[in-house]
């Protein structure tokens, strides 16, 4: 039996809502309706929301770094990610806890600013006890990542196992084997989408129904292909021959060379069409 270690990396995340439900308001509500008692409820910001919605935009950008080098893992929101991109993430991860560290400092530091700010604008449903401490608050907000290396079985594993332990390992690496499929089939649409989304918009300023291009599109076929390269270690190198196919067909095209260029235009999308053609069939045969 043959195993391959993979990297699985899984990003772990808390806020704070600052929101919180009042009782007394949604009954007083309810009962100047004639409402049932269960038709709904009143819920009030504790926090003005934008000092909360910067933390949670860090954690965002984050989680979008994550997920354009690295592919879908099980469902327990992991991604699995190569050793390349994983180097990459790190250092991308650093700048950004810097800069998410600096806004929770700054929010704690503002927080008491803010509870007053609060008493002003919640009048009557202004509750002391709904705000806890400053180190409380804190640590309602974090940002951070788990990993593990997990053996995926690249050849027939089939077998009689004489132990306890050595089934479970072989149910472990038979779960890990389908998680490892799953992944290349959302590699695969991922793929899709990409190439879609540049020949659509290729083909629609074309048609003068578009009249911008941005590289957004354009820079998702160099990512996606940079993400599905970690499906080698998976035995999945259809699907990483895939990518980079549709790599070097399209991953060099610029939006300035296809506003200036109709044979350019032409050519992405008779390549783009004749890519998602095999990218379904592909996807058919999984």
């Amino acid at each position: 039996m043959k195993q391959t270690k993979v990297i699985l990396i899984t990003l772990d995340t808390k806020t704070w809502s600052a929101t919180k439900t009042d009782k007394q308001v949604t009954k007083e509500v309810l009962a100047e309706r004639g409402a049932d008692r269960d038709a709904g409820r009143f819920t009030k910001r504790l926090i003005d929301k934008d000092f909360i919605l910067t933390i949670n935009k860090i954690q965002g950008q984050a989680r979008r770094e994550l997920y354009s080098i690295s592919l879908p893992w099980g469902d327990n929101n992991a991604r699995l990610i190569n050793t390349t991109n994983f180097t990459e993430f790190q250092q991308l991860f650093d700048t950004i806890k810097v800069e998410f560290d600096a806004a929770v400092d700054s929010f704690v530091e503002r927080y008491s600013d803010l509870v007053a700010e609060a008493e002003v604008n919640l009048g009557s449903m202004f509750d002391q006890a709904d705000y806890p401490d400053e180190a409380t608050v804190r640590a309602k907000f974090a940002l951070g990542y788990s990993t593990m290396l997990v053996d995926l079985v690249s050849e027939d594993t089939t077998g009689t196992y004489d132990t306890i332990e050595a089934s479970i390992q072989q149910q472990a690496a038979e779960s890990a084997q389908r998680a490892a499929s799953d992944a290349a089939r959302a590699a695969l649409a991922r793929m899709y989408d990409a190439v879609k989304g540049v020949v659509d918009r290729v083909r629609d300023y074309d048609a003068g129904t578009l009249t911008r291009l941005y590289e957004g599109p354009f820079r998702a076929i160099e990512e996606t292909a940079k993400a599905v390269e970690v499906l080698g270690s998976t035995g999945d190198t259809e699907v990483v021959e895939m990518a980079q196919r549709i790599k070097s067909l399209l991953g060099e095209i610029v939006p300035a060379d296809v506003k200036n260029s109709p044979a350019t235009r032409q050519q992405v999308v008779t390549t783009g069409d004749a890519l998602l053609a095999d990218l379904s069939s592909f996807m058919g045969e999984m």
